[in-house]
């Protein structure tokens, strides 16, 4: 997760979410993953999911990460 925070920040260029999205497969414990975003977007409401198996293209994977974002005003 550490090596993923600045990548994010970065990608948002100091835009505050209002909403932040996070699915989480079975390594990533979706309530640490979860509370570190929190943490990071005081201001957001931090909604998530994690799978015991994701449909990947090509058929079903182990261990795959998606993360989304939504910024104050988008639709």
């Amino acid at each position: 997760m550490a090596g993923l925070l600045p990548a994010l920040l970065s990608g948002l260029g100091g835009a505050k979410p209002a909403l932040v999205f996070v699915f989480a497969s079975v390594p990533h414990e979706i309530g640490r993953v979860s509370a570190d975003l929190a943490a990071l977007f005081p201001a957001a409401t931090v909604l998530g999911s994690s799978s015991s198996g994701e449909f990947v293209r090509g058929g079903v994977g182990k261990g795959a990460r998606h993360r989304g974002r939504k910024r104050p005003g988008d639709v």
